[in-house]
C-alpha cells in the first residue's frame, strides 16, 4: 500500500470520505488539547488525575492470584488449541468455505467463553480471599467505575488512542513499503477481513462474538491481570525489598539527625535519606509499570507492530493506575481503543471507508 497519492494528488481528499476525515481531525485536535492540559498541570505541580484513592493503601496483591490468572489463561488457550487442532487440519483450504467458517466461529466462541470463565474464576478467587482475610488482602480496588473514573478513563483514551493509531499506521507503512514485509494484523481482524464475503448469517455471528470478546471481556480481563494483579503485586514486592535496602543502607557510624552538635553531618544524613527515598519511590513506581507493560506487549506477539504501540499504551495505563489507585480508568481507556478498532473494522467491511 502506498500513501504517496494522498500527499500529491489533486483529489487527495477523495481517497477517504470527508466525514471520516473530519472525525479524524477532530479526534486528533481533542487528543492534542488533552495532552496540553495534562502537561500544563504537571508544569504547575498539579495532579491532572487528582489525588490517589486512599483506600488503595489497603491493596495487598498476592502472587497466588497472579499465577492463577495467567496459568488459567495459558491452560485454557492450550486446551482449546489441542481440542481444535486435529479438526482444523481436516478442513478444506478454502477460507470462505462454510465448513471452515463454522469451525472458525466455534473457535472464537469457545475462546470468548474461555476468557469469560477465566475472568469469573479470578474475580471469584479474589472476592473469596478478600472475604476470608476480613478485607486485609484486596487484589485491586475501583473495578466498578465512579463518575470520576469515567472522566479519567475518557480523557486517557482521548489522549492515547489517536496517537496509537498514528504510530500503528506509520509502523505498518514502514513494514510494508520500506522493509517489504507482508502486512500483519491482529488475528481476529484478519479473520474478519478474510470472511467478509462469506455466508452473511455466519459472518454476522462471527463478528458479534469477536465484538463482545474484544470490547467487553478482554479489557476487563487484561487490565485486571496486568494492572490490578501483576503491577499491584510487583509494587508491593518492590516496596518490601526497598524498605529492607533503605534500612540496611543507613551507616551505623553516622550520627542521628537529632544530634545538633554536628549540623553538617546531620544535613548529610538528611540528603542521603532524601535521595534514597526518591530512588525508592522511582523504583516502586516505574519498575512494576515497565515489567507489566513488557508482559502485556509480549502477549500480543504475532500481531504485526502492535506489541510496540501497545507497550507505550500500557505504560500510560499503568501510570494512571499508579496515580489514581483505581482500575476503572484503565479499563475504560482500554475499552475505548478496542471499541474504536471494532467500529473502524465494521466501517471497512461494510464499504463505508476504504479497507486499505
Amino acid at each position: 500500500m502506498s500513501y504517496t497519492h494522498l500527499l500529491i494528488a489533486d483529489d487527495a481528499l477523495s481517497a477517504q470520505p470527508l466525514w471520516f476525515l473530519a472525525i479524524a481531525v477532530t479526534v486528533l485536535l481533542a487528543s492534542a488539547f488533552v495532552w496540553a492540559i495534562w502537561q500544563r498541570s504537571n508544569a504547575r505541580g498539579q495532579d491532572f488525575f487528582g489525588p490517589r484513592d486512599p483506600r488503595s493503601q489497603l491493596v495487598k496483591p498476592w502472587g497466588q492470584v497472579v499465577l492463577f490468572g495467567f496459568l488459567g489463561m495459558i491452560l485454557v488457550g492450550m486446551m482449546l488449541l489441542l481440542f481444535l487442532r486435529k479438526d482444523l487440519q481436516q478442513l478444506p483450504a478454502d477460507t470462505n468455505s462454510p465448513a471452515r467458517l463454522e469451525f472458525q466461529l466455534l473457535s472464537v466462541r469457545w475462546s470468548a467463553i474461555g476468557n469469560l470463565i477465566t475472568l469469573a474464576l479470578v474475580l471469584g478467587f479474589s472476592f473469596w480471599q478478600a472475604k476470608i482475610t476480613g478485607g486485609e488482602q484486596v487484589p485491586w480496588i475501583g473495578l466498578f467505575p465512579s463518575l470520576r473514573d469515567l472522566r479519567h478513563g475518557i480523557l486517557l483514551g482521548i489522549a492515547c488512542v489517536p496517537l496509537l493509531y498514528l504510530t500503528q499506521g506509520f509502523l505498518q507503512y514502514m513494514m510494508v513499503e520500506i522493509l517489504e514485509r507482508p502486512r500483519i494484523e491482529h488475528p481476529l481482524i484478519e479473520l474478519v477481513r478474510k470472511n467478509k464475503d462469506a455466508d452473511s448469517s455466519l459472518f454476522t455471528e462471527l463478528f458479534a462474538w469477536i465484538a463482545v470478546s474484544v470490547t467487553l471481556i478482554s479489557p476487563i480481563l487484561e487490565e485486571l491481570l496486568y494492572r490490578g494483579l501483576l503491577q499491584g503485586w510487583l509494587r508491593t514486592k518492590y516496596q518490601t525489598v526497598t524498605d529492607k535496602m533503605l534500612a540496611s543502607s543507613q551507616p551505623a557510624s553516622v550520627p542521628p539527625l537529632a544530634d545538633k552538635q554536628n549540623p553538617y553531618q546531620a544535613s548529610q544524613v538528611q540528603v542521603f535519606t532524601t535521595a534514597a527515598e526518591l530512588q525508592r519511590q522511582r523504583l516502586t513506581t516505574w519498575a512494576p509499570i515497565f515489567i507489566s507493560s513488557m508482559a502485556f506487549s509480549l502477549a500480543h506477539l504475532g500481531h504485526g507492530p502492535a506489541p510496540i504501540t501497545l507497550f507505550f499504551f500500557s505504560i500510560a495505563l499503568g501510570y494512571v493506575y499508579e496515580k489514581t489507585g483505581r482500575l476503572a480508568p484503565s479499563i475504560i481507556a482500554h475499552l475505548m481503543l478496542n471499541l474504536s478498532t471494532t467500529i473502524m473494522l465494521w466501517l471497512m467491511i461494510s464499504g463505508r471507508i476504504p479497507a486499505e
